[in-house]
C-alpha cells in the first residue's frame, strides 16, 4: 500500500507525470504482449540452439484464460507440456503434462514428476500432473518480476530447464514410450 501510494503521489506531481502515467497506462497490455513474443523468440533460440526437436506453440492472446506456450515432444505427440494462465490477465500460472483425455493417467509418470520436483501434484481429466507457480510467477499483475525475467531472458532460461527437467527424468525413468513420445535416435555411423 505504501508503494502504491508513494507512485499514485509521484505521478500526481504535476501535468506532466500525469499525462506520462496516463500514457504509460493505456500500453501496458502493449508492452505485455511484446515483451511475450520476446519470450517465444527467446525459447524458440534455446530450443535451436540445443537441437531439441520439440515443437513450441503458443496461444495468440496470452491475457485470455488458459493461454500459454505448449511444448510438443514428438510429431505425433498427444502429451504435451504446457505453461498456462488459469485465468485471463495473466493470472494463476501453472505448468504440466496434458494428456488425451480418453487416455487413463499413468501414475508411474505422475510419482516420478513428483518425485523429481519434490512436491505432490495435481491432476484432472485433461492433465496427468500439473504444479501451480508460486509468487512472484503466480498472478503476473501484481509484480513486475515476471516481466523482468523476460527482459533478462531469466524466465525463457527457467522455462526450457523445467521442460529439460521434465523430459530428463521421463526419458530416465523410462516412461517416454508409454506416453508414446518416441525418442529420436542418433544415426549409425558405419
Amino acid at each position: 500500500m505504501i508503494e502504491n501510494d508513494l507512485i499514485v503521489e509521484e505521478a500526481t506531481r504535476n501535468a506532466a507525470t500525469i499525462e506520462a502515467a496516463f500514457e504509460i497506462g493505456r500500453v501496458a497490455n502493449d508492452i505485455k504482449k511484446k515483451l511475450l513474443g520476446d519470450l517465444e523468440d527467446q525459447i524458440r533460440a534455446l530450443l535451436a540452439d540445443a537441437r531439441r526437436p520439440w515443437v513450441l506453440t503458443t496461444n495468440s492472446d496470452w491475457s485470455e484464460k488458459a493461454q500459454g506456450l505448449c511444448f510438443q515432444l514428438a510429431p505425433e505427440d498427444c502429451y504435451t507440456i504446457h505453461f498456462l494462465f488459469v485465468l485471463n490477465e495473466w493470472r494463476q500460472f501453472f505448468f504440466g503434462l496434458s494428456k488425451v483425455p480418453s487416455d487413463p493417467h499413468l501414475e508411474d509418470v505422475r510419482q516420478a514428476l513428483d518425485s523429481e520436483f519434490n512436491c505432490r501434484s495435481k491432476k484432472s481429466d485433461h492433465w496427468t500432473w500439473y504444479r501451480d507457480f508460486e509468487s512472484p510467477l503466480w498472478d503476473w499483475n501484481l509484480t513486475a518480476v515476471p516481466w523482468q525475467r523476460i527482459a533478462d531472458g531469466e524466465m525463457a532460461k527457467m522455462i526450457f530447464s523445467l521442460v529439460e527437467k521434465i523430459y530428463r527424468r521421463l526419458e530416465h525413468d523410462k516412461l517416454l514410450s508409454q506416453l508414446g513420445i518416441v525418442v529420436p535416435q542418433p544415426p549409425i555411423v558405419a
